[in-house]
């Protein structure tokens, strides 16, 4: 979705970050979401490889200058984790604007569950976000 719409001058929120050969081993059992489980969302989201968008671990082979500033958040239990973050890094040495941010202690889809939305870190995302100023 951000290379699509990579020509958008306003910052672009981008939760697609894995794919099987994308995820982080360490926690592709849980505890919260499981590489197994996580391929089959992907496989829901887009069953045929024509309804894809460009995949992180394919971002060798993409342009990725002229993408607009970009933020990566990752969570430190997060089975797409190491993803977010080396496709942060691919983003960088595009010298594109990019923030990297992991935050500790908590699961993939943090920022997005009722349950946590009071925790550090779900407050966390949203500040760095900047989603919070839309609201006031």
């Amino acid at each position: 979705m951000v290379l699509r719409l990579r020509s958008r001058s306003p910052p672009i929120l981008h939760r697609r970050t894995s794919s099987t050969r994308f995820l982080n081993q360490s926690f592709g059992q849980g505890p919260w979401m499981a590489e197994e489980l996580m391929s089959q969302f992907f496989d829901e989201l887009a069953p045929s490889t024509s309804a894809r968008v460009p995949l992180p671990k394919d971002a060798s082979s993409c342009n990725l200058e002229g993408m607009p500033p970009t933020l990566i958040m990752t969570a430190e239990n997060d089975v797409a984790r190491d993803g977010g973050e080396a496709y942060a890094r691919k983003v960088m040495q595009a010298v594109v604007r990019v923030s990297a941010v992991r935050f500790l202690g908590t699961i993939h889809d943090f920022a997005v569950l009722d349950l946590l939305a009071d925790t550090p870190a779900a407050q966390g995302a949203v500040s760095c976000s900047g989603i919070e100023k839309h609201f006031r």
